[in-house]
């Protein structure tokens, strides 16, 4: 069972206390809302499925997202959504949620929930920033009640048909990206940000308020080194620090 260490949850309660309204609060959502990747689960379940266009005419497509992933996590992620051009937008949604629902939804953190719950309660903007493919994660907003207008993540160009395009829409929302991504949506810096690795430093240093730093153990290990580092960042600036058992 997961538990909140008396400084951090001591923090929430104080931020929970304030009225939220006009100010944002940003969660990333692959290791920081549950353990696991969910956009990584879900292009496996495409695979296993062969439920992409692109997936017809790609050999050891988890081994090609792997190589491009340690070049790259942008392009690694784009690369699953130009995948995914020719699909229609309802069908990838109900691949998204079938897979969600039957093999992933048990993966959520209940205390994550319950924060967000209480944010919302408190009137912040709640918004969900994932390098992953967007739609990938669409099915927890759904369970979160938020509206998927504030969820940002890897996406392409959807043609008048309804037909994902290989146009990818910039900002890619990883790193310096995810930041870039937020000041599109945002009027004004989040006053608290919870993210768990390298990938969501910029917009943990936007954050006004509180910078959350969430991991996991043991966690993923393609991430292993990415979270001890900005493990060791936070230390240094003196963020919070909330690991999971």
């Amino acid at each position: 069972m997961y538990k909140w260490f008396d400084d951090v949850k001591n923090a929430i309660n104080i931020l929970c206390e304030k009225d939220g309204y006009g100010k944002a609060a940003v969660f990333d959502a692959d290791g920081t809302l549950w353990p696991q990747d969910l956009g990584e689960a879900f292009f496996q379940y495409q695979i296993k499925n062969q439920l992409a266009p692109g997936l017809k005419t790609t050999l050891r497509a988890w081994e090609q997202y792997l190589e491009l992933d340690k070049k790259s996590t942008a392009d690694a992620n784009a690369w699953i959504v130009k995948l995914n051009a020719g699909l229609k937008l309802s069908e990838l949604r109900k691949q998204a949620k079938e897979f969600y629902e039957s093999n992933f939804k048990t993966q959520f953190n209940p205390l994550m929930k319950e924060l967000i719950e209480k944010l919302k309660n408190k009137h912040y903007n709640i918004w969900i920033c994932s390098a992953s493919m967007r739609w990938a994660i669409e099915p927890a907003l759904y369970e979160l009640d938020l509206d998927l207008e504030n969820l940002i993540g890897t996406e392409c160009e959807i043609s008048p048909q309804g037909i994902l395009t290989k146009t990818i829409i910039t900002p890619i929302p990883y790193a310096a990206g995810k930041k870039d991504a937020l000041k599109k949506k945002l009027n004004s810096p989040p006053c608290f940000v919870v993210g768990n690795s390298l990938g969501d430093l910029s917009m943990l240093e936007w954050a006004t308020d509180f910078p959350l730093v969430v991991q996991y153990l043991p966690g993923l290990t393609t991430l292993r080194g990415s979270e001890r580092a900005l493990r060791n960042e936070a230390e240094v600036k003196g963020w919070a620090i909330q690991i999971f058992q």
